[in-house]
């Protein structure tokens, strides 16, 4: 039945959330999708994985493993890292009481003093990312956009006064 009626947003949703999603989250979770494919030939995942493609035509295995392992921490582990990022701060709001700036202040400062960079803001080409307006807008539009949304916002927001004016990106959307 699901391979009948079912979309493969559904499908996701479903195996993470246990139930199928509303009309919304199923439109977030495609624009999701999209929005994860949507990279184009230049990006360094594409080009290692099209040099190895290029030196080696009978091993298209080894093409994908290439781009695979260029995308490193760009984007492998930039979601899972703002993730935990976001989580940080909405559990300083819900248990200490923090606002979303001053929480989001704190761990620009955590983050900066340890030389680390903050995942889910900046992008190298896009002085906005165009894939956060319409992933934000989607979720507000779904009455989606929760605590994660505002704090991502207060955490651009303070990067903008404190460092300087850098996207939120789509790792940081997602």
């Amino acid at each position: 039945a699901l391979m009948k009626d079912a979309t493969f947003a559904d499908i996701v949703f479903l195996l993470h959330r246990g139930r199928l999603p509303s009309d919304g989250e199923r439109r977030v979770i495609d624009a999701i999708l999209i929005a994860s494919a949507d990279h184009g030939p230049g990006s360094p995942s594409a080009a290692a994985m099209r040099t190895v493609a290029t030196g080696n035509r009978v091993a298209p295995e080894a093409a994908i493993a290439a781009g695979i392992l260029a995308i490193g921490d760009a984007h492998g582990g930039a979601g899972l890292a703002c993730l935990e990022l976001i989580t940080r701060g909405v559990d300083a709001v819900n248990r200490q009481g923090l606002s979303m700036d001053v929480a989001a202040r704190q761990i620009v400062e955590e983050t900066t003093s340890a030389g680390r960079r903050l995942p889910g803001i900046g992008h190298r080409t896009h002085s906005t990312d165009p894939r956060t307006a319409v992933l934000f807008g989607l979720m507000h539009d779904a009455k989606l956009a929760g605590a994660g949304v505002e704090f991502m916002r207060a955490l651009e927001e303070v990067v903008a006064q404190t460092i300087k004016p850098m996207p939120i990106n789509v790792d940081g959307a997602i």
